[in-house]
């Protein structure tokens, strides 16, 4: 059952990075508005978060059902080969990375530095880069969040689509700010924060040619993403013991007496 279970899960993650990859000669076989467009930026984000999501869960897997068990009996043989596991993961990432330096590090900066004129990501190479790096160190419970990568990989998707329908540079520049909006909108699911960075940290300037598609691949992000995950909260947080619960009340207190 368990391997059932897990194999499941591979062939899930498995068709979502097929679907990702298939899904773009679809999108660019005829030209579309700028609204379909945003869409499947939201829908490559989407897919992307869904994946890591994925992975998340088949890590929980094998360390709850493999790792955990060996542990208490006093096995540490499972333990020591999670760890090999990881440093090759490690390993693979860092060899990718090399292959496209563009998607060292979060990723916000190679935005910024695109929309300035400094840099010049090679968006198909920084697309799969990422996608696969980010979600090898999911896997491997690596030191990793997911917030700069969705940013750097729904900019480098809407700079790809903005190629293939051959946009103008300054179009191109409002598709890169909206698939950033995109990505942390997908992250979190929170469009309203998806927009606002847009405009804030990447745009730098209230523009409506800004807003309205910077909204518009926010929400469309955020709805992919409700779909796939439902209604349910992201981040669910334990419930803390009262133990824990009397000691951040002591410690809030002894600050409010030195302020």
């Amino acid at each position: 059952m368990k391997n059932r279970y897990l194999s499941t899960r591979i062939m899930a993650i498995m068709m979502a990075a097929a679907m990702v990859v298939s899904a773009a000669p679809a999108a660019f076989a005829a030209e579309r508005a700028d609204s379909e467009t945003i869409k499947e930026v939201g829908l490559i984000i989407g897919s992307f978060v869904w994946v890591l999501h994925q992975a998340s869960v088949i890590r929980q897997f094998i360390y709850q059902s493999y790792i955990t068990p060996a542990l208490f009996a006093g096995n540490w043989l499972p333990f020591i080969g999670w760890i090999v596991f990881a440093l090759l993961l490690s390993l693979i990432i860092y060899r990718l990375c090399i292959h496209e330096t563009m998607a060292m590090g979060g990723g916000i900066p190679q935005v910024k530095g695109e929309l300035l004129g400094i840099f010049h990501m090679k968006w198909l190479s920084v697309l799969y880069v990422k996608f696969i790096g980010v979600v090898l160190g999911i896997l491997g419970g690596l030191s990793i969040g997911r917030e700069a990568p969705s940013v750097q990989i729904g900019a480098a998707a809407a700079k790809g689509i903005s190629r293939l329908f051959g946009r103008f540079p300054l179009e191109e520049k409002y598709l890169i700010t909206s698939g950033s909006s995109a990505g942390l909108a997908a992250a979190f699911s929170a469009p309203l924060a998806g927009t606002v960075f847009a405009l804030e940290e990447m745009n730098q300037s209230f523009s409506s040619a800004v807003l309205l598609p910077s909204m518009a691949a926010a929400v469309t992000a955020t709805m992919v993403t409700r779909y796939i995950f439902g209604e349910s909260a992201l981040f669910i947080f334990p419930t803390m013991p009262d133990s824990t619960i009397a000691l951040s009340r002591c410690y809030l207190w002894s600050i409010r007496c030195v302020i």
